[in-house]
């Protein structure tokens, strides 16, 4: 699923207060590919919503991210430093980054 697509149905879910279900939807499966984050701009909320399903699901199941931005300009999806930070490849052991050559593990 497209990042935006997620973000479209997170904003919808919110406007019939279905939020918290459809993140939990999303908690059920191993793994979730999000493709073309930050091919899209994201309003603000949107990119809350994102942070909160890769957050919720971090260090439990698997999640799949793919951007064409190098992480430096992860700031121009995540507008905050923090879900930066905290999304990025810093967050923990098991992050991994795919840099074209190979998946590479990162220093925890």
């Amino acid at each position: 699923m497209t990042a935006a697509a997620l973000v479209n149905e997170l904003v919808k879910a919110k406007q019939n207060n279905h939020v918290r279900r459809l993140v939990n939807r999303w908690q059920r499966y191993e793994l979730i590919a999000l493709d073309e984050v930050g091919y899209v701009p994201l309003a603000h909320i949107g990119a809350e919503f994102l942070f909160q399903v890769i957050s919720e699901r971090a260090e439990r199941v698997a999640i799949l991210v793919t951007t064409n931005l190098p992480f430096s300009e992860w700031t121009t999806v995540f507008s905050e430093s923090e879900i930066v930070q905290a999304a990025g490849p810093d967050h923990g052991p098991g992050v991994h980054h795919r840099d074209g050559h190979g998946i590479v593990p990162l220093p925890a």
